[in-house]
């Protein structure tokens, strides 16, 4: 790298880590993607389902954002309840990760540190426990301890 008005090079060693939701070797065949590119960048490729195809993933990413944004907002750590993690785990997750950051986040705001306002942070009314607990579920998760619980 030379840097502006520099006169000497300067070396560097850098990775770089893209993401996307796109198919982009679908892309290349359509000419819309420069394969170039992709060789360069396609070192080593992570595919990684959406959030909706990973349910299980979502109890423990909502513990991890809720006390991100506890730190983040200054708050009282607020972890959500198993109503809360039911509620999570039922929806569609169109905006995969970052959406439930910042659902969980929101929830935070509107809890002003003394819950998690989930439902409301998802835009929907509360609604009971039960609603969110679908037949064919082999486990649910438990905030308080932090893990599944087999139902019998």
């Amino acid at each position: 790298v030379l840097r502006v008005g520099g006169e000497r090079s300067i070396a560097v060693d850098a990775r770089v880590v893209a993401a996307t939701h796109q198919d982009l070797r679908a892309m290349i065949r359509d000419g819309r993607f420069r394969a170039d590119l992709w060789y360069r960048l396609a070192v080593f490729p992570i595919e990684l389902p959406a959030l909706r195809e990973r349910p299980g993933d979502v109890p423990a990413l909502a513990l991890h954002f809720a006390q991100r944004a506890a730190t983040k907002l200054g708050l009282a750590p607020c972890m959500p309840s198993d109503v809360d993690l039911r509620l999570l785990c039922s929806y569609d997750w169109p905006g995969n990760i970052r959406e439930l950051s910042s659902v969980i986040e929101r929830a935070a705001i509107l809890g002003n540190g003394r819950r998690l306002e989930v439902a409301k942070a998802l835009g929907i009314a509360a609604a009971p426990a039960s609603a969110f607990i679908s037949a064919n579920s082999a486990s649910v998760f438990s905030a308080s301890s932090g893990s599944s619980l087999v139902k019998a």
